[in-house]
């Protein structure tokens, strides 16, 4: 699955892309502190980028059988 083209997504939508639970989501970006950003207001936002790096993500643990260790 390819990443949406809209500059900035909330984690709920990019959950719903790559359909992970969110603290599946929390998990990686404590394991990965570059992957998506957090505004003033605390609400964590994602570019293409990050969602196509949770695409990956997703696929290395979910099909490839990889594990974050």
């Amino acid at each position: 699955m390819a990443a949406p083209k809209l500059e900035r997504l909330k984690a709920a939508d990019v959950c719903q892309i790559a359909q992970v639970q969110p603290y599946v989501l929390r998990t990686w970006e404590a394991e990965f502190p570059d992957l998506g950003q957090v505004t003033a207001g605390g609400l964590r936002i994602y570019g293409r980028a990050d969602v196509e790096r949770v695409l990956k993500i997703r696929e290395l643990v979910y099909v490839e059988g990889l594990t974050l260790s």
